[in-house]
């Protein structure tokens, strides 16, 4: 995972942590009924609305002001439980958005990546590579055929018979003699997993990839996921077509 995503998600983390903690302690200085630390949840809740900002999650600054214009500590304090709670709720949606993002020269990391990806799947798996010759990744799918999935694979077939993969018979394959739309060079390399999460990145699945330098994102989002599936069965379509 990159330092950058690294760093956002530790944001949300910390965010999180700090929206339920302040919510608690408001509820806690209601219950005992303390006035005394309005300064202090006031000074915590303008932290938090900080925090916010710099993730890009909205917050409703005309409901702010009607809190800071409630006199009254006591009526102050539910209002902020109100705000807090929805707003954990909105940090919590926004988390489950967030990329993952994995990066490095280091396949076999990449490789037990995918695997893991694959062997969480429920579904679907869609796989569109140019060129595909790693066993182990063929395996973990076939794997998830035997499990029940819907297990599909777009690649290019070897005219010269190197590759060891036997597609025909375990893994529906769509084949293309050159890796072409059009007249555009197909530079696409990914797999939708339950049309929920994307793998994309730089590299074939083969073997000659450990000895490239290498990157791959995962995204785990619906609408990223069905953009990738639609793009998928327009590339298959076209390559049947080519077929006939």
């Amino acid at each position: 995972m990159s330092t950058d995503a690294v760093y956002r998600d530790a944001l949300f983390d910390v965010l999180l942590a700090d929206t339920e903690n302040l919510t608690k302690y408001i509820q806690d200085c209601i219950e005992n009924k303390n006035a005394e630390a309005s300064e202090f949840i006031a000074n915590r809740y303008a932290r938090v609305l900080k925090q916010c900002t710099e993730l890009e999650i909205n917050v409703d600054l005309s409901t702010v002001e009607d809190i800071k214009a409630i006199d009254s500590p006591h009526n102050r304090y539910p209002a902020y439980v109100s705000e807090l709670t929805s707003l954990v709720h909105r940090v919590k949606k926004h988390a489950t958005k967030r990329e993952e993002y994995y990066i490095g020269h280091a396949f076999e990391e990449i490789q037990n990546i995918i695997i893991n990806e694959v062997r969480k799947a429920k579904l679907l798996i869609w796989v569109n590579v140019a060129w595909f010759t790693d066993e182990q990744i063929f395996n973990s799918l076939i794997d998830a055929k035997n499990r029940g999935l819907n297990v599909q694979v777009i690649t290019i077939k070897d005219k010269e018979k190197k590759n060891p993969l036997k597609f025909t018979g375990l893994i529906e394959v769509t084949y293309g003699s050159e890796y072409k739309l059009g007249n555009e060079n197909l530079h696409d390399k990914f797999c939708v997993i339950d049309f929920e999460t994307v793998i994309q990145g730089s590299y074939n699945w083969t073997n000659q990839a450990k000895l490239n330098y290498e990157s791959i994102s995962i995204v785990r989002k619906k609408e990223t996921a069905i953009d990738y599936a639609l793009r998928f069965v327009e590339i298959k379509k076209e390559l049947k077509m080519k077929l006939k």
